[in-house]
């Protein structure tokens, strides 16, 4: 799949994703008031900004794992090895992902 191909798809999936919290949204404060009329929209200039995130973290994330075999000298990256190392930036995450797999091999 081409970089053209992969961003598009990401950028129409980023914007239906918002389309949906917003209806979610909708349907909530409906349901919060009688007679409330709300209309939620996100503003296209950020959710286009948010797709372009996500694809440059994608981007970063692929590279980062086919450095991390090339370090580890393997061909095959494991389950295990990819939540290490998209968590190892992210203190709080990488604390809920050691306590889930400590909760896992307890059972």
């Amino acid at each position: 799949m081409t970089d053209k191909k992969l961003r598009s798809g990401i950028h129409l999936d980023t914007k239906q994703i918002s389309k949906d919290v917003s209806k979610e949204l909708e349907i909530d404060f409906d349901e919060a008031a009688v007679e409330l009329e709300l209309e939620i929209d996100f503003d296209e200039a950020a959710v286009e900004l948010v797709g372009e995130m996500v694809f440059k973290k994608l981007l970063l994330y692929g590279s980062d794992l086919e450095a991390f075999c090339k370090h580890a000298r393997r061909s095959t990256v494991t389950p295990d090895d990819d939540v290490k190392l998209l968590c190892r930036n992210n203190a709080s995450l990488k604390v809920f992902s050691n306590m889930n797999a400590q909760q896992q091999g307890m059972k």
